[in-house]
């Protein structure tokens, strides 16, 4: 049976398409395509990739890629199509009006994060949030299953189509809990995902710094795409001003399973991201990921971490905004070697026992055999 995943925004390798999805799809026994803005055609891991030509301005990408997605689509005639970008939602209305089944994975809560978009004029935003609300409120009407990406965008959407799909991270090898990771100096301190003003890089250099002049045996790995070419002066001047040349790695974008390396290595996760609207309501799937590999976690201090952070033990919630406080909590944590041991084994029992891929793929293949049989 054909289904077929379409996205013009994200890469070839994102996890939760490529690697989740797709070949959580594939081992059911579903022949699975995927149609990506600028990629050759080739078949990769079982996944059969299907490339459009490469737009890379954002502008004219949202309106030509989808034209050129669709053609590719059509050509394919599959039973299910499954998109992953705001921008497809016409193209899925087109494919409806084809007689095909059709999924809307919703990874963002687009409308909300409108409110922090800082390149769209202040007085434009609530304006564009709600038109954007009402055009994305026309086109769900036609769809088969909303997939959601997060709990908290369950109250925008309608509840009968909507699915929670959680972004839990893949068990890519055995781990045993009792598995003792050793808290003693030298510590690697570890970020992983989009590096952006917005998701912490100056605290976490400025956390890092304070611990370190305080005498402090310690390292920072940084993995992923700076968010810009001005950031990424920043941090390499940040670098060079503080001789942390031997202290800090810039990574840039790997792949995944060198990411997943670097934090099995590592001793502390930081995942301190700005109180803004759309991400008190998001769960970073790094953090998980850290979890999994033993790592305490270091997050903002949100409501929405509170059931994974405090009451699971797996880490410390800090203030944002407070680069001192945060700086005494973590050596506080970094001084409590078992403290840090429980916290890490608490992380991968949570992880193992509840927080994984392994429950939501059920639940996807559940949603494609259910629009199957309807």
């Amino acid at each position: 049976m054909k289904v077929c995943h379409l996205t013009s925004a994200h890469p070839v390798n994102d996890i939760r398409i490529f690697y989740k999805e797709c070949i959580s799809l594939k081992n059911a026994g579903y022949r699975v395509y995927l149609i990506v803005n600028g990629e050759n055609d080739r078949t990769e891991d079982g996944i059969n990739i299907i490339g459009t030509k490469k737009i890379k301005n954002r502008f004219l990408r949202i309106f030509i890629s989808p034209v050129l997605i669709l053609l590719k689509a059509l050509k394919i005639n599959a039973k299910i199509y499954h998109f992953h970008d705001p921008e497809l939602m016409f193209i899925g209305f087109i494919l409806k009006l084809f007689g095909k089944k059709v999924i809307f994975d919703i990874h963002e809560n687009v409308a909300l994060s409108v409110r922090d978009k800082t390149w769209i004029p202040k007085i434009l935003r609530k304006p564009v949030e709600k038109i954007y609300r009402l055009f994305e409120n026309f086109f769900i009407i036609f769809f088969d299953v909303l997939i959601l990406a997060e709990n908290s965008y369950t109250k925008y959407y309608p509840a009968k189509k909507s699915k929670v799909i959680l972004n839990y991270p893949l068990l890519f090898k055995p781990i045993k809990v009792d598995d003792n990771k050793k808290f003693i100096m030298p510590l690697r301190f570890v970020y992983s995902g989009v590096i952006h003003e917005t998701r912490g890089i100056y605290q976490i250099l400025d956390v890092f710094l304070l611990l370190y002049k305080k005498g402090y045996d310690i390292y920072l790995d940084l993995i992923g795409r700076v968010g810009s070419k001005k950031l990424d002066e920043y941090i390499n001047n940040f670098i060079n001003r503080n001789n942390l040349n031997n202290r800090v790695i810039l990574y840039g974008y790997i792949p995944v399973t060198q990411v997943y390396k670097i934090i099995e290595n590592a001793h502390i996760g930081m995942a301190l991201l700005k109180p803004i609207d759309t991400y008190k309501a998001s769960l970073p799937t790094k953090i998980f990921e850290y979890m999994l590999n033993g790592l305490p976690v270091v997050t903002s201090n949100f409501e929405l971490y509170n059931y994974y952070i405090k009451e699971k033990n797996t880490g410390i919630c800090v203030d944002y905004n407070n680069t001192n406080d945060a700086t005494q909590k973590i050596e506080m944590l970094i001084n409590n070697e078992k403290l840090m041991s429980l916290k890490s084994k608490n992380g991968k029992f949570a992880v193992l026992s509840e927080f994984n891929w392994a429950s939501h793929e059920k639940k996807l293949i559940k949603i494609y055999n259910d629009i199957l049989n309807n």
